[in-house]
């Protein structure tokens, strides 16, 4: 016997054994990133009256399969975004001849196909040009029936069709076609059925305004860093009522009482500045390190018959104007007392009045042409500056748990405390909603544990659209999801125990907004508009801005900035961008960097201002 060979064969046999292993590992850096990948989904339907029919995709990409011995066809791999759906067999006609749908999230099941024995089919194909090209919805009627949609070029075919008379309608919310609609006899196939788009005039009005909104405010000063939300109901007059309120620090009045005047170590009563958000009685508040108990007069601002150094605490002397904090020890979210809030709309541009619009410091606010978003900034009498965006609840809107689940998403946010900075990320939900991040960019450059479980998973009021998030990390986390259910704007305190688990910002404070990244957008030059960027900027200096951009053929023009304690530089004129993603890039201002929303009315981005200054910005169109 040959020992030699058999020790070598011994060996193999080993190394074999440890390649298995090491490959059949679900631990594996292969496996992490496979997991990575973007969530795909499918299309199913069925044709009747005949097999074997070819059925083409066409739209976000292409595809073509053959219905099997039933009738049935599922086409899978599939991104989020618009398709058109077509049978072609020789011999055949269907009805519909196409059907145009919409991949958001979970299988589409189109209508079924019926199919009969057909006589010479034709076509009708034409263009959309003007304002708008791209997913313009072309509907058929007369002779037969179907629907698509225009591709980026503006270009579209209606296929199958029989010999006879039809109309062809173009349609998008938002725009007029001229002619409306055309009425083409086909007895054979049929070109040149265009379109041109004009974009309608956007009115603003008061009663815009009108209804319930989600407001989320950060808020950055030397003293002050914190976040604060409301939900609000405005009537017809823009007069807000309070239907809910929180805060980070639970500040009298919205983050706004200071000591009136200096109070010494002794004083037993004192006076704030502004309202409260306590009740009247009882309370124990906080002047820098020490506790004091009293008893709170909304009407005067005064607290009273004062125990100083409550709770083994130091009793001190207090500058004017420091900071005045309510503990709530119930965990109650009251809304300020008063509530002085009117909102009143000006060719889209809101304005804020009254004791508690002070208060909040917001100032300057615009409303998107969709009229349910709006986003401003401004500036409170100690100094802190903030940004607020706005979000309306839209009547009717149902919400589902699969609103959450199984989409992919990116997010922008600015964060301020131990750690002043901007962040932006992309991810995924999987099918309970558990986040993961696949790619995590901050100003120090692109993080490299990606890709990352969040270890927690979006909550869905199906209710009332508001968004939290399971466990402990992100416990204080609550946002709003729009109508469209494709933005969350949130605020949140990364309060965790152990704060190496996220970052080393404990108690640092956050306005995040999560985009669903579902669609394909036209890709090259930024669509022609008037866009108004509201900005705060953080770090080595902190206030805010806002301009205007025109954009016309992908030309940008920027107007005069308005600034609080900030410069922001422009270009004279340059150029935007978007990818077939929705990502939003500027010629020259290589920091930025935005996401365009689904309904192409809003852009939501980051930007390093200069040295040390990080900003968080949002374009209303």
């Amino acid at each position: 016997m040959n020992k030699g060979r058999v020790s070598t064969q011994i060996l193999l046999y080993f190394l074999m054994m440890l390649l298995l292993i090491s490959g059949c590992s679900n631990g594996s850096d292969d496996f992490i990133v496979a997991s990575s990948a973007p969530n795909t989904y499918s299309i199913s339907g069925t044709v009747s009256g005949t097999t074997g029919v070819t059925i083409n995709l066409t739209g976000a990409s292409t595809a073509s399969v053959t219905t099997d011995s039933s009738g049935t066809f599922t086409i899978t791999g599939l991104a989020s975004g618009e398709y058109t759906v077509t049978p072609v067999k020789t011999g055949s006609k269907f009805t519909p001849s196409s059907a145009a749908v919409t991949v958001s999230g979970g299988t589409v099941t189109v209508p079924d196909f019926a199919a009969t024995p057909g006589t010479p089919l034709y076509s009708i194909s034409g263009a959309v040009t003007g304002d708008v090209k791209y997913q313009v919805l072309i509907t058929l009627s007369g002779a037969g029936s179907a629907t698509t949609k225009t591709d980026t070029s503006g270009n579209y075919t209606l296929p199958n069709l029989v010999a006879g008379n039809y109309t062809v309608t173009p349609s998008l919310t938002g725009y007029t076609f001229s002619p409306s609609s055309l009425s083409p006899t086909v007895s054979a196939n049929v070109t040149g059925q265009n379109f041109t788009s004009s974009a309608v005039a956007v009115s603003y009005e008061q009663a815009d305004l009108t209804g319930t909104w989600n407001v989320n405010i950060l808020r950055k000063g030397a003293a002050r860093k914190e976040w604060e939300r409301f939900r609000i109901s405005v009537d017809s007059t823009g007069v807000a009522s309070c239907i809910y309120h929180d805060s980070s620090t639970r500040v009298l009045l919205n983050q706004g009482g200071t000591l009136q005047s200096a109070l010494t170590d002794s004083a037993t009563s004192f006076y704030v500045n502004t309202g409260a958000i306590m009740p009247d009685g009882a309370v124990v508040v906080t002047i820098d390190a020490e506790s004091i108990a009293g008893t709170y007069n909304s009407s005067t601002r005064e607290i009273t018959s004062c125990i100083r150094g409550y709770g083994g605490t130091t009793a001190a002397a207090h500058l004017q104007n420091t900071p005045v904090t309510y503990n709530n020890p119930t965990g109650a979210t009251t809304c300020p007392i008063p509530f002085n809030l009117t909102l009143t709309m000006t060719g889209g541009v809101v304005t804020p009045t009254g004791t508690t619009a002070l208060d909040l410091g917001i100032s300057h606010m615009t409303m998107t042409s969709s009229k349910n978003l709006v986003a401003g900034t401004g500036t409170i009498t100690d100094f802190s500056y903030q940004m607020a965006v706005m979000q309306k609840e839209e009547t009717g809107t149902v919400y589902t748990i699969a609103d959450v689940q199984n989409k992919n998403f990116v997010y922008h946010q600015l964060q301020v405390g131990k750690i002043n900075q901007w962040e932006r990320a992309a991810g995924q939900t999987d099918a309970g909603g558990a986040i993961r991040l696949t790619s995590l960019t901050s100003p120090s450059g692109s993080a490299s544990d990606m890709p990352k479980a969040l270890g927690v998973t979006f909550v869905l009021n199906t209710a009332t659209g508001r968004v939290d998030m399971s466990g402990t990390t992100y416990e204080s986390f609550q946002g709003f999801l729009s109508d469209d259910k494709k933005t969350i704007v949130g605020t949140f305190t990364d309060n965790i125990s152990d704060p190496a688990a996220v970052d080393i910002g404990q108690n640092d404070y956050h306005l995040i907004v999560f985009q669903m990244d579902d669609q394909t957008y036209p890709a090259g030059a930024l669509p022609d508009g008037t866009y108004v960027a509201h900005l705060l900027g953080i770090g080595s200096q902190f206030g805010w801005g806002y301009f205007t951009s025109t954009v016309a053929s992908g030309a940008m023009t920027f107007g005069p900035p308005t600034t609080d304690k900030i410069s922001i530089t422009l270009p004279t004129s340059t150029s935007g961008s978007i990818s077939a993603s929705g990502v939003v890039t500027i010629s020259g201002i290589s920091s930025y960097h935005g996401q365009m929303s689904y309904d192409g009315k809003f852009i939501v981005g980051t930007r390093t201002l200069s040295d040390g200054v990080y900003s968080l910005q949002v374009d209303t169109k």
